[in-house]
């Protein structure tokens, strides 16, 4: 049995070493997945997305900096920074790689039974991190 904690900070270290079914292997099959890029609901689709971010920043890291919480919740904080070296899937379609490099902070909470992660709720700012990719205008400055 493995607390929250435990198994976010596993999740992340898969993400960054690219191994995604090792990433699909720690989620529950019908895991509910949400992030600012759309809502996944099972491990079929979650490993599409991932597979996708894969081929998109193949050079991406998580640096989790923080984690709060214990049992069967937790919420992890850091930094996701990767060079965007293929191509994006969109909902209007694949968008070519732009080879610029982004970095946002992140929060991803998770739940989880003792065994797998069964919700991931992950949020970053989504309008800095297409601007930084030149793919919008960068919002101003805070």
């Amino acid at each position: 049995m493995a607390d929250a904690a435990e198994l976010g900070g596993r999740w992340f270290q898969a993400l960054t070493s690219g191994d995604v079914e090792a990433a699909v292997s720690l989620l529950s099959d019908d895991v509910d997945f949400g992030s600012p890029a759309g809502a996944n609901k099972g491990s079929a689709e979650v490993r599409q997305f991932l597979q996708g971010y894969q081929l998109g920043f193949p050079d991406a890291r998580f640096a989790v900096s923080a984690v709060y919480g214990s049992g069967q919740t937790a919420a992890l904080e850091g930094t996701y920074s990767g060079t965007n070296t293929g191509p994006l899937t969109s909902p209007s379609g694949e968008i070519p790689a732009t080879g610029k490099y982004a970095s946002v902070p992140f929060v991803t909470v998770l739940e989880t039974d003792g065994e797998r992660i069964t919700a991931h709720r992950a949020y970053w700012d989504q309008l800095a991190f297409m601007g930084q990719l030149g793919l919008m205008p960068l919002p101003p400055s805070a």
